[in-house]
């Protein structure tokens, strides 16, 4: 391991400690992704796969599973993302790459089909895999803004800058110091509960000196974003957004990426859809897990 990401498994790790966690590691090598990480909870029901958002990791949703006991849970790391390997030059398709993983992460339960949960990017994930793989999908979770999956978002400055090559470049090599790093991260998911887990804001900056994140996440970002504008192609088409399964969709009340109003106009095209307001920003459970445990 480098330096960064040796950090990275310790700022992991005492999460985990600080929790009382038993989890078990995953580590799966997959065609054209390498080498992935994650971890997973073995129980009954219907399994959860758990889908983070774009420079996060699967550790965010560590402090969720001390609600899940009994629960069959798997969540990994997308590439470049917290532990797991970045992608090669080549180039690739962001929806190829993000529905084969969570295809890995299905298999990986045990189980022919699982809820998934998606937040962000990774709710923009679970959508495009309920449409290209739906035998793998019996419901799909989303909590925050899917991505740019619904029409009417804007993206903040720090994942703007990060789908610009040269501002990318310079924001990941710079010696950019751990605080103001984790300060935009908080501004940028408006999340009031951040401070109260420090592990994911340290997590967050160490994984972000990966070489594996700085080759791969902001080319993943270039495919959804023109600066922090959304790219008009990448969001779902009224077909698609009709073939979706039975959908329970929870927007924070602070959420920065989307205004509720634009998310009921995507909603309401689904057939089997739900939406609520809950407390908190993008990434809610922080704040509040029990609206996303009743979902679930």
């Amino acid at each position: 391991m480098t330096p960064a990401a040796e950090r990275a498994a310790s700022d992991q790790a005492r999460l985990v400690a600080r929790l009382g966690l038993e989890t078990d590691p995953l580590e799966l090598t997959l065609p054209d992704l390498g080498v992935v990480r994650g971890f997973a909870t073995r129980g009954t029901g219907t399994p959860l796969v758990l889908l983070h958002g774009a420079t996060l990791s699967a550790a965010w949703w560590l402090p969720l599973l001390p609600h899940l006991t009994g629960r069959t849970v798997v969540a990994l790391d997308a590439p470049g993302h917290g532990l797991s390997d970045g992608l090669p030059d080549e180039d690739f398709s962001l929806r190829e790459v993000l529905v084969a993983l969570t295809t890995a992460a299905v298999r990986a339960t045990g189980s022919e089909r699982a809820v998934l949960v998606g937040n962000s990017l990774g709710g923009m994930a679970a959508a495009w895999t309920a449409i290209d793989a739906p035998a793998l999908v019996e419901r799909l979770v989303l909590v925050g803004a899917p991505g740019v999956a619904f029409s009417g978002g804007r993206a903040d400055a720090l994942l703007g800058a990060l789908a610009v090559p040269a501002t990318a470049r310079v924001l990941l090599t710079s010696p950019t110091p751990p605080a103001w790093y984790t300060s935009r991260l908080r501004r940028s998911l408006a999340e009031p509960a951040l401070d109260d887990w420090p592990e994911l804001g340290d997590l967050a900056y160490h994984a972000s000196r990966r070489s594996g994140f700085r080759h791969t996440v902001p080319r993943m970002l270039q495919q959804l974003l023109d600066f922090r504008t959304p790219r008009p192609n990448m969001a779902l088409t009224a077909p698609e957004l009709r073939a979706l399964p039975p959908m329970t969709y929870l927007h924070g009340r602070d959420e920065a990426f989307l205004p509720y109003v634009a998310a009921r106009v995507a909603l309401a095209v689904i057939p089997e859809a739900e939406g609520k307001q809950v407390d908190g920003g993008h990434v809610p459970w922080l704040t509040d897990p029990t609206p996303l445990v009743a979902a679930l």
